[in-house]
């Protein structure tokens, strides 16, 4: 088994890395808010109905974008025979071991970007964040390979494979 880990891997409990991540997006839904708010003082009306209303749902679009970003972020991956798992920073935060892997079909790296195709998933690696980016390339490329003799061997030993006699 080959166990990549990148240098956003959480080394935290799931509630520390969960009021890390919301911090900026509610920085970034609140901003709006509050300078609404300061508009409407300076305009002499009183903003505390608009922020009793509007701050509930600035805080559940902040959250969401958080959740979004921490169940998005893969930080792990395994390699075991060519089946690959990919873990994400909330999973791996929360405890929640790896499930099954899925077969590479494809590997393409572009620039910083390392695409990966399990199954009928692509995910996107930033090689910038694995310590050894080409290391894990050759790794799933690997994987790739063996999935594809695995699969040769399935079916020229079907029945009706290629191999069979007709």
């Amino acid at each position: 088994m080959h166990r990549f880990r990148s240098s956003r891997y959480p080394e935290v409990s799931a509630t520390v890395l969960a009021g890390l991540a919301i911090g900026r997006p509610l920085a970034v839904c609140m901003l709006p808010l509050m300078i609404a708010a300061s508009v409407m003082m300076l305009g002499g009306r009183d903003p505390l109905p608009f922020l009793l209303a509007s701050t509930p749902a600035a805080a559940a679009v902040a959250w969401f974008w958080a959740r979004q970003t921490l169940r998005g972020t893969v930080v792990e991956v395994r390699i075991v025979g060519s089946s690959v798992t990919v873990r994400s920073s909330w999973e791996v935060a929360i405890g929640r071991p790896a499930g099954p892997g899925a077969s590479v079909l494809d590997v393409r790296r572009d620039g910083d970007r390392i695409l990966v195709t399990l199954g009928l998933d692509t995910v996107r690696l930033s090689a910038s964040d694995f310590p050894e980016p080409d290391s894990l390339v050759r790794r799933l490329e690997e994987a790739r390979s063996m999935h594809g003799f695995e699969v040769r061997a399935r079916l020229e030993s079907h029945p009706t494979g290629p191999g069979a006699a007709r």
